[in-house]
């Protein structure tokens, strides 16, 4: 492949013939020569002709001189040579974008909202700022870098399904100012029911009825939202019920049990974003179990471009079998079992009675915690 990079050279000295008879024993073709007089000549030499030509030794006989380059190394060496005003260039445009470019304003529209939800409403303080730290997680947010591409309806729909009072959601970017406009949609009012219903499963023990039309009798067995009584003659119910019921939880454990210790070995992985471009490394993990840890930080000392790096850890972990029988960790299992258990009784209920209930097979056993209680509760 012929070179495209030239020096159009000077040679000046006694006895140039010798040069011409040097570059034919060497098949160096020359080009363009001109004699402007009898001790000088110029010629136009490829890049590789030129250097093989000034380490000779009869190159050391002339003056030399480069009168023009052309070539892809002439303009490398033009761009080395103005590298600090390109790199100036280059940090006024980024610093455009890193102070200027970024979100001065999030704008909620609510002059012309009408509340449909009242307490509920989306407007209120509290589901206000939850609503925006939503926004912010999606970095819409003061202060951010404005996003060149937003998807409305991933947020739209992450909205919708935390507020039930959302039923649409328009995002505009104007400049460096985001509109966000919200429509409510009503909540459905709750279905009220004239009729007294169980508000537990278990069994009748006691029902006191002064007004009303009562369905069981001490003994029955009923299901949570069974109807016990109805609204007779337009009177308001008054009755007074105990029922006994049971809450219940398991859990399931396996004396073959398996714990993890870090061995010391660690690989790191650093991930570096800029205006939301991502680089990532790709290190081989080959750790079979591993704990990570994972932090992330803007470079500091850069005064100019919001570089951050999130450094992942990764800890190689060797796993330890261990063979615990139930038997010898059965309280403990049991506490955190009622504890468990506990959190599902009624504050209503009254607890009578806790029992346990075990099934082994082979290495796991399966604990069951029954928690007897009296639910009492009356019509007001």
């Amino acid at each position: 492949m012929a070179e495209i990079n030239t020096y159009k050279i000077k040679i000046s000295g006694l006895n140039l013939h010798t040069v011409l008879d040097f570059f034919e024993r060497e098949n160096i073709y020359a080009r363009k020569i001109k004699r402007p007089d009898k001790n000088c000549m110029i010629c136009t030499l490829t890049y590789g002709q030129y250097k093989f030509f000034i380490n000779q030794p009869i190159s050391k006989l002339y003056k030399i001189e480069i009168l023009q380059e052309t070539g892809f190394k002439k303009v490398f060496k033009l761009l080395t040579m103005h590298t600090g005003i390109i790199l100036g260039i280059v940090a006024c445009i980024l610093s455009y974008f890193c102070f200027f470019y970024r979100i001065q304003k999030v704008v909620i529209a609510q002059e012309n909202h009408i509340c449909q939800n009242n307490q509920e409403c989306i407007f209120t303080a509290d589901n206000l700022a939850k609503l925006q730290k939503m926004l912010e997680n999606y970095g819409l947010k003061e202060g951010k870098p404005i996003p060149f591409a937003i998807n409305t309806k991933d947020i739209e729909h992450s909205l919708m399904l935390e507020f039930a009072q959302i039923s649409g959601v328009t995002i505009n970017i104007k400049g460096a100012y985001v509109f966000i406009d919200i429509t409510e949609a009503q909540l459905p009012q709750a279905v009220i029911s004239e009729d007294l219903t169980a508000p537990v499963s278990g069994i009748i023990i006691s029902n006191y009825v002064t007004s009303g039309k009562c369905l069981v009798e001490n003994g029955d067995i009923v299901t949570k939202g069974q109807t016990l009584v109805e609204k007779t003659n337009d009177h308001e119910i008054v009755a007074q019920f105990e029922i006994r019921t049971f809450y219940h939880d398991n859990l399931i454990y396996d004396q073959n049990q398996s714990r993890y210790v870090k061995t010391g070995k660690k690989i790191t992985k650093n991930d570096i974003s800029l205006f939301g471009i991502y680089f990532k490394s790709n290190p081989s993990i080959n750790f079979q179990y591993y704990q990570t840890e994972t932090a992330s930080f803007y470079q500091s000392l850069n005064m100019l471009l919001p570089i951050k790096i999130t450094s992942t850890t990764y800890y190689e972990l060797a796993e330890i079998k261990d063979n615990i029988p139930y038997e010898q960790i059965q309280d403990t299992l049991k506490s955190e079992l009622y504890q468990k258990t506990l959190n599902l009784v009624d504050t209503n209920a009254t607890i009578r009675n806790t029992t346990y209930a075990t099934i082994t097979e082979g290495s796991r056993t399966r604990l069951d915690c029954y928690i007897e209680a009296i639910y009492e509760f009356q019509t007001k």
